[in-house]
Order: structure tokens, then C-alpha cells, then sequence
């Protein structure tokens, strides 16, 4: 893409530079021909993309769907507060509240009907006033690791205060270790010298 410097080939979980990209992709929308409703959908889903917010939404959701009360500490120091988990009718929505970096958000799994060929789900955020912000569809891939949901298209993605926490907290994620590891199990100090047999005499 014409807006691309070379500062994109930073790491994809450095904050600044991921920062950068949105930034200049923010930017590079102003001149996007404003008539033409295809060519900016078209340019926001490619600035989502680049940004991997599907990818970072999804280990988002896999990071808090099931929190048991020994991860609660990690992830608060990460900041992210889960404050609900609900399942709602026929499409089996997952629906999590939580707050990120101190702002309320709704995470939104949905599984509707589906045929035997092609196994989808939605994945959506949405802010606190009920403002769908981001929607990625989802496939089912059996040769991927987890439960082998990847994302495959960007159905919605409105700019706004939201991807930044969603990065920040996506970079928590990744440089923590995540939702598959057990970091010193929420590393008390005690239980820590218990576990290693520190502070003995």
C-alpha cells in the first residue's frame, strides 16, 4: 500500500509502531476519495489488517473467555478487569464484559447455524454505549492450534480510543506469555519461595 514506510516492518507487538501504522493509516484515509464508499471500506479493512486486530481480538477473547480466580491478578496488572460472562440463545453468544486500560467494553462470540463445509463464527466489540466497533468473521480450521478459529474477513472496524487499548493490551498478551502459559502462578511472593524452596535457612 502507498501509505507504508519503513518503520512498518517493525515487530508486530511493538506499541509505538503499531501505533505509528494507525496513525499514518488514519492519515492516509484523508485522501482516499471520499465519494467513493468502496475504496475507503476498502482502506480501513486493509489498515485492520495490517494491524492483525482480528488476530489480536481473538487471543483477546481465547485469553478471557474462562478466567479462573489464580489468572484474575495477572491479568488485572495487564489491565483487563472481567466484570461478566454470559451464553445467549440460538447463536450461542458468548457474550464478556470487561474492561480494558479502566474503559468498559462487550466481547462477542457468536456461532450461528451453520452448514457441515463451511464451520463460521463473529467475533465483536463493542464499547459502552453499545457501539459495534470492530466485527471480524471467523473460520474454523482444523490444522490450527487452539480451538482453530482464524480470522478471515473485517466485517466492521470504526476508528476511535478503542484500538489503542486493544493493542496495548494485545502486546500485554503476547509479551506475558498469554492465555496458554502460567506465569509464577499469579507470582506471589510467598507462594513463589514455597514453590522453589527460596528463603529457607
Amino acid at each position: 500500500m502507498t501509505w507504508q514506510t519503513d518503520q512498518d516492518d517493525i515487530a508486530g507487538d511493538d506499541l509505538a509502531g503499531l501505533l505509528r501504522q494507525y496513525e499514518a493509516g488514519l492519515a492516509h484515509r484523508d485522501t482516499v476519495g471520499r465519494d467513493d464508499l468502496e475504496a475507503q471500506v476498502e482502506h480501513l479493512q486493509a489498515l485492520a489488517e495490517k494491524l492483525a486486530l482480528g488476530r489480536r481480538m481473538l487471543r483477546i477473547y481465547d485469553a478471557v473467555k474462562f478466567v479462573s480466580p489464580d489468572r484474575r491478578p495477572q491479568l488485572e496488572r495487564w489491565g483487563c478487569v472481567v466484570r461478566g460472562h454470559e451464553v445467549q440463545g440460538a447463536e450461542r453468544a458468548t457474550l464478556i464484559r470487561l474492561d480494558l486500560l479502566k474503559r468498559p467494553y462487550t466481547l462477542t462470540f457468536r456461532e450461528p447455524e451453520v452448514s457441515y463445509e463451511d464451520v463460521r463464527a463473529c467475533l465483536d466489540l463493542q464499547t459502552d454505549n453499545g457501539e459495534l466497533v470492530f466485527s471480524t468473521l471467523l473460520q474454523l480450521d482444523v490444522n490450527e492450534p487452539g480451538d482453530g478459529w482464524t480470522p478471515r474477513r473485517v466485517d466492521a472496524f470504526v476508528p476511535g480510543d478503542w484500538v489503542r487499548d486493544v493493542l496495548d493490551f494485545s502486546v500485554r498478551l503476547e509479551s506475558g506469555g498469554g492465555a496458554g502459559r502460567q506465569d509464577g502462578p499469579s507470582a506471589q511472593p510467598d507462594d513463589l519461595k514455597k514453590r522453589f524452596g527460596l528463603g529457607r535457612s
